[in-house]
């Protein structure tokens, strides 16, 4: 009889895994059980099983979480060369797992990888599951992220219209997912000097998240901030807003301290 199989079946491994979930924010604690998982469901159901996959796939999360980007990039290589193996190259899984790489290649700057990526799980997932569905809206949005941070603004606007308008439908104007498209948007208006529309989209921004998160919580701030970087750049026309934003900032932050 072989213990080690009989004793680290499929469900005890289940189980370690839902514990790893208590550990989401606590990363070393998952890591460490990632790890000891993911040893296990190789040795006991090999290198491609699926949950071994997913083992890897969560690992390199963890890794990514902790900064750590060469160590995940090099685990999510394996995993989605081995999803296109196994399930083929539009399998959810092998998207899911292309996904996660793409946005370890935008940490680590490396933007042509990360939108060749983005750009093939857009493509599939639009052509699979439609132009709304919360999949393509997520690929959409990761996809501006980059042209963004790669100073093509009229190509991350486009898509940004694409998500907010679709998320406003499905949400409504102020859900956390719609305020945060809205603030992504209002961001990219302010990088194409549309200051009127950065202004009015900001405005919504932050009376959104006080209205839902509360004056005090770190998106909300965020967004004034954004809001008062949009003051600074129109210059005279909004002196008198920039010092009354500026001074509810600094009493904002007086009271996190």
């Amino acid at each position: 009889m072989n213990i080690g199989v009989q004793t680290e079946s499929k469900g005890t491994i289940s189980i370690l895994h839902r514990c790893e979930h208590g550990f989401v924010q606590q990363y070393t604690s998952a890591q460490s059980l990632q790890l000891h998982i993911l040893d296990t469901r190789k040795r006991v159901y090999g290198h491609e099983d699926p949950d071994t996959l997913v083992g890897m796939h969560e690992l390199a999360v963890t890794y990514q979480a902790q900064g750590r980007y060469d160590e995940a990039q090099a685990l999510l290589v394996q995993v989605v060369d081995a999803w296109k193996r196994v399930k083929g190259d539009e399998h959810p899984s092998t998207l899911g797992s292309m996904d996660q790489l793409a946005s370890t290649y935008y940490s680590q700057g490396r933007y042509d990888e990360a939108e060749s990526m983005q750009v093939h799980v857009l493509e599939v997932r639009k052509r699979r599951l439609g132009d709304e569905h919360p999949g393509t809206l997520s690929a959409m949005n990761n996809l501006a992220r980059t042209y963004y941070v790669r100073g093509r603004y009229g190509e991350a606007e486009e898509l940004q219209l694409k998500v907010l308008e679709a998320r406003t439908r499905a949400y409504g104007e102020d859900h956390p997912a719609t305020l945060t498209n809205m603030n992504n948007l209002a961001n990219t208006y302010c990088a194409l000097g549309r200051y009127e529309q950065a202004e009015e989209l900001g405005r919504k921004v932050v009376v959104g998240r006080k209205s839902v998160l509360g004056a005090r919580h770190p998106r909300t701030l965020l967004s004034i901030r954004n809001l008062l970087a949009t003051y600074k750049a129109m210059g005279e026309r909004r002196k008198q807003e920039y010092k009354a934003l500026a001074d509810q900032v600094a009493t904002l932050d007086a009271g996190t301290t």
